[in-house]
């Protein structure tokens, strides 16, 4: 529910509306961004495919959406964002993660979001 609610607010504010990607026509490695399209696919995003930017050069660009979703903080806190190197499966099996990990391989750009709240909320969740 919380990724839903991230991608809501980035499809209205980054990607999309006033002046977001498309209607700025964001140029990024020299091609400018013309559409967005959801990567609702649930295997695509386990692969590290979270939204695609279709620039007016052709080709597309593969966006990884990271989320410090479960650790919100107050403003006044350092922001910091884990990058997954290796899981522990088990205690017997170790895993690449996600930075990494060879299923993320179409992956172009990983957005980083740090979600703050304000200092006087009381319920994180």
């Amino acid at each position: 529910m919380g990724e839903e609610k991230v991608n809501e607010f980035l499809r209205e504010h980054l990607y999309g509306g006033k002046y977001g990607l498309v209607k700025t026509r964001y140029s990024l490695d020299g091609s400018k961004v013309v559409q967005y399209d959801t990567v609702t696919e649930k295997i695509r995003q386990s692969a590290g495919e979270d939204m695609i930017l279709h620039m007016d050069d052709g080709s597309e660009v593969v966006i990884d959406e990271k989320s410090a979703l479960y650790y919100p903080t107050p403003r006044k806190k350092i922001n910091t964002f884990a990058f997954e190197l290796k899981t522990e499966i088990n205690a017997h099996e170790d895993n690449q993660g996600w930075l990494f990990g060879k299923n993320y391989k179409n992956t172009d750009y990983y957005l980083i979001n740090w979600i703050t709240l304000p200092d006087n909320v009381e319920d994180k969740f």
